[in-house]
């Protein structure tokens, strides 16, 4: 690793900021990459849920706040 620094210190700084526009350029092709597998298997998981299971916590929802109120209404009595 200090030979390559050695080295890339020696050249001249237009090369180098070249070496660092391609390094750069590589690294974020890899991360974009990344994330697109990421979120192409995000995607596929989340097409084999059926609509019933995501109305599921909105109806527990709606039931716990209609427990609330009962108990609201009864302390107040």
């Amino acid at each position: 690793m200090k030979k390559i620094i050695h080295n890339l210190r020696k050249k001249p700084e237009e090369e180098r900021r070249h070496i660092l526009h391609i390094t750069v350029f590589i690294f974020s092709v890899c991360l974009v990459l990344l994330w697109v597998y990421g979120l192409s298997s995000t995607l596929v998981n989340s097409s084999d849920i059926s609509i019933k299971e995501d109305l599921q916590p909105l109806t527990e929802f709606t039931a716990d706040l209609n427990d609330s109120y009962v108990e609201f209404t009864n302390s107040n009595q």
